[in-house]
C-alpha cells in the first residue's frame, strides 16, 4: 500500500528553498525537488533541516543509492548557488529591475517584486512568475495533446508525470519530450532577466493553445487563430494573454490582451 504523506508547509519550503540558494544543493539547477537527506519512511516528518533541494539528476541518483545520504547532508552544508553567488548556467538569481516572459513571440516586462501571470485560460492563470529575495520563481503548468497534465511547476519545484520519456536540462533549456525526437515543451532561461516558452500545450476547462516559437495558436468555430507579436510593459497590466470561452466570465483583474473565444 502506498504511503499518504502530509503536504510539507509552504513555510518550510520557503526556508528550504532560500538556504539552499533557490537550486539543487550539488549543481545549482533552478529547477529542483525537494528530498528528505533522511528518508521520509524512517522520520514520518517534515523538518527544514531535514529537507534540502536536489534537481532530478541528482534526486535519482539519490534514490538508485548512487549518491549517499552523507554526501547530500555535505552538499547540504554548503549548497552550490551560496559557494558561487548564483547558479551557472541556469542563473534565476536574476538581478537588474524587470523581469521578462516571452510566450510565442509575445512579450511581458514587469517591474522586479510584482507578481506577473503572463498567459491565463478561463480564469487560471498557467504561467505565473512572482520574485522572492531577488530570485525569480516561475510557476506553470504544462499539458500534452490531449490536455493531460505532464508537468508541474510551483515556485520552480518540478512534479511529472513518471510516464514522460525524458526531462532534461540541456545548456539554457529545460525540454520535454514524448518520444526520440518529439518535444512537447521547452523553455529557455537567458540571464540576466528573460525567460521564453518557446513550445507547450496548455489547457484548462474546456479552452487549450499551442506556443510556438513564432505564436499561441487556438481554436474556435471560425478555425485556428493566433496572438504573435506584442510587447506590453509593466504594472496596468499583471495579466498577459487571457483567453476566455463562452461558458466563463471575464476575470476582474486587468489584461493586456483579452481575448473571448467561440469554441462551441
Amino acid at each position: 500500500m502506498r504511503e499518504i504523506r502530509a503536504k510539507i508547509e509552504a513555510a518550510i519550503k520557503r526556508e528550504v528553498r532560500q538556504r539552499c540558494g533557490f537550486g539543487c544543493v550539488v549543481c545549482g539547477k533552478p529547477f529542483y525537488e525537494y528530498d528528505h537527506i533522511n528518508e521520509y519512511s524512517k522520520v514520518k516528518e517534515h523538518e527544514a533541516d531535514n529537507l534540502t533541494l536536489l534537481c532530478p539528476d541528482h534526486h535519482a541518483e539519490k534514490t538508485r543509492g548512487l549518491r549517499s545520504a552523507d554526501q547530500v547532508r555535505d552538499a547540504n552544508a554548503a549548497p552550490f548557488n551560496r559557494r558561487m553567488g548564483s547558479s551557472s548556467p541556469y542563473r534565476l538569481a536574476y538581478g537588474g529591475t524587470v523581469s521578462k516572459v516571452s510566450i510565442g513571440s509575445n512579450s511581458f516586462v514587469q517591474t522586479m517584486g510584482s507578481i506577473s501571470e503572463p498567459l491565463v485560460l478561463n480564469g487560471e492563470p498557467l504561467v505565473r512568475v512572482r520574485t522572492e529575495s531577488g530570485n525569480l520563481l516561475v510557476s506553470a503548468r504544462l499539458f500534452d495533446a490531449s490536455g493531460a497534465v505532464i508537468l508541474t511547476i510551483d515556485d520552480n519545484e518540478l512534479k511529472y508525470d513518471t510516464g514522460i520519456w525524458d526531462v532534461e536540462f540541456v545548456s539554457d533549456r529545460l525540454i520535454v519530450r514524448e518520444a526520440h525526437r518529439k518535444i512537447l515543451a521547452k523553455i529557455v532561461f537567458s540571464p540576466p532577466d528573460s525567460i521564453t516558452v518557446e513550445r507547450a500545450h496548455f489547457s484548462h476547462e474546456g479552452l487549450s493553445v499551442q506556443v510556438t516559437a513564432r505564436e499561441i495558436l487556438y481554436r474556435t468555430k471560425r478555425g485556428k487563430l493566433s496572438i504573435s507579436g506584442n510587447s506590453v510593459l509593466d504594472i496596468p497590466y499583471p495579466r498577459g494573454v487571457v483567453l476566455t470561452d463562452e461558458n466563463h466570465e471575464l476575470g476582474s483583474l486587468p489584461a493586456a490582451i483579452n481575448v473571448p473565444v467561440r469554441v462551441g
